[in-house]
């Protein structure tokens, strides 16, 4: 499944209230969660990718590990959200 980029931004604020919610999420995941988002939004930004799909979730982890030196467990949260 893929689907655009706008319409992936359009959905945080929704998937965040879920979170809250049904997810039991505490301030400090929803924290975490919120940057984590953004941080895959400004990746999709700044690599004009068009498309949320497998591919763009793969770059955005290769990213996460080569460019930002996240450790597995930061890379694995981050991809999660």
């Amino acid at each position: 499944m893929a689907f655009s980029t706008e319409s992936f931004a359009s959905h945080i604020g929704a998937f965040l209230d879920y979170r809250q919610r049904v997810g039991y999420a505490t301030q400090a995941t929803m924290g975490s969660n919120r940057i984590d988002l953004k941080l895959f939004e400004s990746f999709l930004m700044d690599n004009n990718i068009k498309t949320v799909s497998g591919r763009a979730v793969i770059a955005f982890q290769q990213y996460l590990s080569g460019v930002r030196k996240n450790s597995p467990a930061s890379a694995n949260r981050k991809i999660f959200t």
